[in-house]
């Protein structure tokens, strides 16, 4: 059991990009942790991590390695699974859910605090990522939130919610820089983006011809987190594309206004959860997942069309 553990722990080190993050997900020390890697790297003779700058990496052994643990993982997770559907087991356990932050703040803690109020014996985990497009899952989350489908021979995808994408600013930004009045004005405006870049690099604008340009966007501020982009586009800082379920609040109090709104395609984006591909599908996972599913039906994000849209009279 003590290897098992150590690959646990290891797994959610490559997860989540750091020893301290697993340090307290996993309720240690960071050095225990961090002694618990050299100690397995000590065993396997091989050195599995590789530092960069605040974040760890894998080395190419310890990402060989790493698909090895995946494969482990995957098979008592599913064994677990197997057993808890032949026992008809109480919705119960850790429900560990990857998302980005500002999916995590808006849309599932508050599905979570009633979730919890339902089933008390279920403690859930939030693993924040940056919301970039996922290829694979670690077998140590049970849920992942993404706005691509990214559904393969491991993975299943279920749509959640519909969301579309608005482009704004802050009207202290427009009184200062001006309203862009066409999408070539942003190239003589600040914006701010994702660091990530496919496939937020590009804004699509719906031309009057109807042909929808990949706009290639050079942003002056980048973050890998979109809400410190949402932050930054609220103080003014420059122009940004969000989802309308971040910028619904900040819209409709007047932090932030559309722009370009006449040029905005909107096109319907799904938000799946994603899930590993097995034949047993945990109670706690199917339980959050009909819940959030039934939930959010009811309160879909609006349009852009259905926004109020606040335009600053110049």
């Amino acid at each position: 059991m003590a290897r098992l553990f150590e690959m646990e722990v290891f797994a959610d080190v490559v997860a989540r990009g750091s020893f301290s993050a697993t340090a307290r997900a996993k309720s240690l020390s960071p050095s225990g942790v961090s002694k618990l890697i050299h100690r397995l790297e000590s065993k396997l003779g091989m050195l599995l991590f590789r530092h960069d700058g605040n974040r760890v990496a894998l080395t190419s052994e310890g990402q060989r390695y790493h698909e090895g643990v995946l494969r482990v993982l995957t098979a008592m997770t599913e064994l677990e699974a197997q057993n808890e559907a032949a026992a008809g087991a109480d919705i119960s356990g850790q429900l560990r859910i990857l998302c980005s932050s500002s999916f995590a703040t808006r849309i599932i803690i508050p599905l979570v605090t009633e979730f919890t109020e339902l089933y008390p014996n279920v403690d859930i985990d939030f693993v924040i990522g940056s919301g970039a497009p996922l290829q694979s899952l670690d077998p140590a989350i049970d849920l992942a939130f993404n706005s691509a489908d990214t559904a393969s021979d491991s993975l299943l995808a279920r749509r959640i919610v519909r969301s579309q994408h608005v482009i704004c600013a802050a009207p202290a930004y427009l009184a200062k820089h001006g309203t862009p009045s066409s999408p070539v004005d942003l190239a003589e405006h600040r914006c701010v983006n994702f660091s990530i870049k496919a496939p937020f690099d590009r804004w699509p604008m719906q031309m009057q011809n109807g042909e929808i340009l990949q706009l290639n966007i050079q942003p002056k501020i980048v973050a890998d987190n979109s809400e410190i982009l949402l932050s930054l586009a609220c103080d003014g800082a420059g122009i940004g594309r969000f989802s309308t379920f971040e910028t619904r609040a900040a819209i409709n109090s007047g932090r932030l206004v559309l722009v370009l709104e006449d040029f905005n395609p909107r096109t319907d984006e799904a938000i799946y959860a994603l899930h590993h591909k097995k034949r047993y599908i945990c109670h706690r996972v199917r339980a959050f997942l009909d819940f959030a599913e039934g939930r959010l039906a009811k309160a879909e994000t609006p349009a852009p069309s259905l926004m109020p849209k606040m335009r600053l009279v110049t």
